[in-house]
């Protein structure tokens, strides 16, 4: 059996032209092993195809010392939703994950999950919402 990446995902309606930002906590024992951890966001089409994405590896600093548990690190993730866009999925994963032949802790942990529109671009939404409004009486 090939190995399997470990998924965590969760798909929200999106808005074409939205700049969407991921902030997450991420943190590993320094016994993982894995080709890759990442923190994604993928723009999907009304029928689920991923139409574009921005992919995150934290493996250049998750092993990096800091002195937390689990090295806990924040990290974030930016990307603008392409036309078409009818929703948007964080995504955090570790891929091809082995099993130590001696034994010991394999911990990837993620935490406290925030993917929000870009303020200014919600805000310009908004604005340009009110001033088609008052330009249609």
């Amino acid at each position: 059996m090939a190995p399997r990446p470990g998924i965590s995902i969760q798909d929200v309606p999106a808005t074409p032209g939205t700049q969407y930002i991921l902030t997450g906590w991420a943190g590993a024992e320094p016994n993982m092993l894995v080709a890759d951890a990442q923190f994604a966001i993928e723009f999907l089409d009304g029928g689920g195809a991923e139409i574009g994405a921005s992919v995150l590896s934290l493996l250049p600093t998750l092993f990096v010392d800091n002195g937390e548990p689990f090295d806990y690190k924040q990290y974030t993730v930016m990307a603008t939703a392409p036309a078409g866009t009818a929703f948007v999925r964080a995504r955090a994963s570790f891929i091809d994950g082995m099993a130590k032949p001696m034994g010991g802790g394999q911990a990837f942990v993620v935490d406290d999950f925030e993917l929000v529109p870009e303020p200014s671009t919600a805000l310009g939404m908004v604005l340009l919402s009110a001033a088609l409004v008052r330009r249609r009486r």
